[in-house]
């Protein structure tokens, strides 16, 4: 299903090169498809984020410890969520709702810059 860019495959970083799923995310490919579906806005976030992210070259592995962090992105932990999201430890959050950037707070909309 990763072949004809059905889902999106996330894994852990230590377990890149491994062949089971374990610890990681499953997003559709597209994230439009959540709206189709009547999905959740939460999961809407992280595929669009996780989508930008790759589209634009970067590496993106799930977290190991969901308390820190949703994803690693090179060597920046980011933390996705709506308007009021905290960052817990990681590097960046990225805020759906968000008008302009603040420090260490991306504005969703700025991801689509990316492309």
């Amino acid at each position: 299903m990763t072949r004809i860019c059905l889902i999106r495959v996330i894994k852990r970083k230590g377990a890149a090169s491994k062949r089971h799923l374990r610890g990681a995310k499953l997003f559709f490919y597209d994230p439009p498809t959540y709206y189709v579906l009547n999905g959740n806005p939460a999961n809407v976030r992280e595929a669009f984020a996780v989508c930008s992210f790759e589209e634009a070259g970067r590496k993106v592995f799930a977290a190991d410890d969901e308390r820190i962090c949703d994803f690693a992105a090179d060597d920046a932990t980011l933390e996705v969520g709506g308007k009021s999201k905290s960052g817990k430890a990681a590097d960046f959050v990225v805020r759906d709702g968000l008008d302009v950037p603040l420090p260490a707070v991306i504005p969703m909309w700025l991801l689509g810059m990316m492309y």
